[in-house]
C-alpha cells in the first residue's frame, strides 16, 4: 500500500480542477480584514459570549483588582484554563490516518474521506452520491469503499473528467 495523495489521484484520473474556488470571495483590495476585525491585532478577533452573571462579576472584579481591561482579564483567565487542556483538545490528539490506498483483488479502493479529497467535495456529499445511486460503493463493515473504476465512471457521468 502506498500513501494517498488526492492531487495525484485527481491528475491520474483526469478529473478537472474546480472551475471556481469555493468559499467567500476575496475583497477587491486584497485586504482580508473585515470591518469586524478593524483595529484589532492580527491574532485577535471579536466574539460575543453568553455568560453567567456571577462569572462576569468575578471577571470584572479580577480586571479591577489587576488594573487591566476586561478583555485582558478574559484572555488571562482563558489562557490559564486552557494551558492544562491543550493535549485534550480534539485537533491535538493523535488521529488514525486514512492515507493508505487499499488494494483488493488488484484494484485500488478509496474510502469516503479520500474520495471527498479527490473530488474536492464534503464527505457528506459523497455519502449522498452513494445513497442516491450516482456513485457505486461497497460497504465492508461500517466503511464504504469506492473502486477506482467506479470513481472514474462517476467522474465521467458528472463531466469531471478531461476528454483526451
Amino acid at each position: 500500500m502506498k500513501d494517498f495523495d488526492p492531487d495525484e489521484v485527481t491528475r491520474i484520473l483526469g478529473i478537472l480542477p474546480e472551475k471556481s474556488p469555493r468559499g467567500r470571495k476575496k475583497s477587491p483590495d486584497n485586504n482580508n480584514t473585515s470591518s469586524v476585525q478593524a483595529g484589532l491585532p492580527d491574532d485577535w478577533t471579536r466574539a460575543t459570549f453568553i455568560v453567567r452573571v456571577e462569572h462576569l462579576q468575578k471577571l470584572k472584579d479580577f480586571a479591577y483588582t489587576e488594573r487591566v481591561s476586561i478583555k485582558d482579564a478574559l484572555d488571562t483567565a482563558l489562557e490559564r484554563f486552557l494551558q492544562d487542556y491543550t493535549d485534550l483538545l480534539p485537533h491535538n490528539r493523535e488521529r488514525r490516518t486514512d492515507n493508505k490506498i487499499i488494494n483488493i483483488d488488484g484494484e485500488k479502493h478509496y474510502n469516503i474521506k479520500q474520495v471527498a479529497a479527490i473530488l474536492n467535495r464534503a464527505p457528506i456529499s459523497i455519502y449522498n452520491y452513494i445513497h442516491s445511486g450516482k456513485l457505486k460503493a461497497r460497504k465492508i463493515g461500517n466503511t464504504f469503499l469506492v473502486t477506482e473504476s467506479n470513481l472514474r465512471e462517476f467522474a465521467k457521468n458528472q463531466s469531471l473528467i478531461v476528454e483526451k
